[in-house]
């Protein structure tokens, strides 16, 4: 007999090159904004696994982050700000 044991998954995160953990597979812009302590008026982007290619997060975007890679994301004061 075997018994599964199913324990919530961690999911590593770099913010700004400080390392973070989230417990949601599935996380928004926003809350990218919030686990980082990024203000408000500032833009979100993230690097595509391991390449030198970045997209924009809008607050309202989701991201899966339940892929092998850490994440990373980065943020900048939006233009006028």
């Amino acid at each position: 007999m075997y018994l599964l044991v199913l324990m919530p998954m961690n999911y590593e995160i770099c913010i700004n090159g400080k390392m973070f953990i989230s417990a949601d597979q599935y996380v928004s812009g926003k809350t990218i904004k919030k686990i980082g302590s990024i203000p408000s008026g500032h833009l979100i982007s993230f690097r595509i696994n391991n390449t030198n290619n970045y997209v924009e997060l809008e607050d309202d975007d989701s991201i899966d982050l339940g892929h092998p890679d850490t994440e990373h994301f980065y943020s900048k004061p939006k233009a006028g700000n």
